[in-house]
């Protein structure tokens, strides 16, 4: 509708690519296509190019849009300025986590906190639209929603914090994993130390622990890319044995 003109329709391609890139969002798409509406021979699909090779989506949003009235990030950062501290908190970590979504329970190891407590921060982020949760219980950001909360963490937490947040939550999925590993191959030789803290019963049985390893597989590879990349090798060698079969 912004579009009148008909080039929406034209380029049905750059329309869907558009969409992914503003992670479904409607505010990001409007900011995205307002200021074409002065610029109406410029193609769709130029529009799309410039925002694929944005390095700062955000940014890239804003300097597109008509007006500040228009800005992606400025309605971000209006509503996580409405969450409470802690709620805050767990959705400056969410932007730093591996892989594209998590459970309550990872959250909480994220953030160091009883699950609990951190299924009571996540319906804060549910609640203010910051969080999404689809059928199974898995929760993800959206990717515009998660680059703004990573640049938040950035620049509100300290490096230590964020190292450290990084460091429960890898820990989580290699403890987690062995655990599941231990029931799946119980009687198989194992060098990582990590197979000293299995945690007993976590796994009633050996379809559970499969279906755990096979919901996790994309975030558990996520995680050994992450801790390779930041020279954690202690977890990243250790992931792979728990991951071998």
């Amino acid at each position: 509708r912004i579009l009148s003109d008909g080039r929406a329709r034209a380029e049905p391609d750059a329309l869907s690519r558009l969409t992914d890139l503003c992670g479904g969002l409607p505010l990001a798409v409007c900011a995205a296509v307002s200021g074409l509406t002065v610029r109406r021979h410029q193609p769709l699909s130029r529009l799309v190019d410039r925002l694929s090779r944005a390095r700062h989506r955000l940014s890239a949003l804003s300097a597109l849009s008509a007006g500040p009235e228009m800005s992606v990030e400025a309605a971000l950062t209006d509503s996580y300025r409405w969450l409470g501290p802690g709620a805050r908190r767990m959705y400056r970590l969410l932007g730093l986590v591996p892989g594209r979504d998590l459970t309550p329970d990872a959250a909480g190891a994220l953030a160091g906190l009883p699950v609990e407590e951190a299924e009571e921060l996540l319906t804060e982020l549910l609640t203010a639209s910051l969080l999404e949760e689809d059928a199974g219980g898995r929760l993800r950001q959206h990717d515009l929603t998660r680059l703004h909360a990573r640049a938040r963490a950035e620049a509100d937490e300290s490096e230590h914090e964020r190292e450290h947040a990084l460091d429960r939550i890898l820990d989580h999925y290699l403890v987690t994993a062995a655990s599941a590993d231990r029931v799946l191959n119980p009687g198989r030789w194992h060098l990582a130390p990590v197979f000293e803290r299995v945690e007993q019963g976590r796994f009633g049985s050996r379809p559970e622990a499969l279906a755990w390893l096979e919901s996790e597989l994309e975030t558990l590879r996520s995680c050994v890319r992450l801790a390779h990349r930041t020279m954690r090798h202690e977890f990243c060698w250790q992931l792979c044995e728990a991951m071998r079969n």
